[in-house]
């Protein structure tokens, strides 16, 4: 099964408001050095073999190339979002001891960050089979990666991390999230979960 993607191109991507802690107007982002890594992420998502289908970029919507807000898509439905900057200006960027046991729970494998590199949203990743494409700079989460046998594929996004978001941020899965490589074979994740 080939992975289909949207992407939107940082046409008219920048930082002209502040509705999340990684938001800094005066910082603003570098046009060029934006389309050159939104283009490296688009070349190794189709080097992977993704369909990649683009969304036409609109002027005076700056985050309109982070496709994955958009909402998501569960089997043949789509689930739009509903944008309240209130209610997300007040997320953290840190993972709670609630939040840790909830994952313990539910996810039978985990592999710790290093803060440094969750800072750098390197789990901000798109997984493909077997292949995690996740921003550059994170040595330690790729090595854990390898040693759980996946592929890491670094992408530098460091335009993108100004607005709070990196490699899942520009992208939405358009053939549901329970088509990427972590499930297993058979895309069955209760049983995955179960052993």
């Amino acid at each position: 099964m080939t992975a289909r993607i949207l992407m939107c191109p940082p046409d008219h991507y920048g930082i002209e408001y502040e509705i999340n802690p990684w938001m800094n107007r005066s910082l603003g982002a570098v046009r060029e050095r934006a389309f050159a890594q939104w283009r490296n992420l688009h070349a190794a998502l189709t080097g992977l073999g993704v369909r990649v289908e683009r969304l036409d970029p609109r002027p005076g919507l700056p985050d309109l190339v982070f496709t994955a807000n958009a909402g998501l898509v569960y089997r043949d439905t789509f689930l739009s979002s509903r944008f309240k900057h209130e209610v997300r200006a007040k997320e953290s960027p840190v993972f709670d001891a609630y939040g840790r046991r909830v994952l313990a729970t539910h996810v039978p494998k985990l592999i710790p960050v290093a803060e440094a590199e969750a800072h750098r949203f390197g789990c901000n990743a798109v997984v493909v089979g077997k292949t995690v494409v996740h921003n550059s700079r994170c040595p330690a989460m790729a090595a854990d990666l390898k040693r759980a046998g996946y592929r890491s594929i670094e992408v530098e996004l460091d335009e993108f991390l100004k607005a709070g978001g990196s490699a899942k941020c520009l992208t939405l899965r358009l053939d549901g999230e329970d088509a990427a490589g972590w499930k297993n074979q058979t895309g069955d994740a209760r049983r995955e979960t179960r052993e």
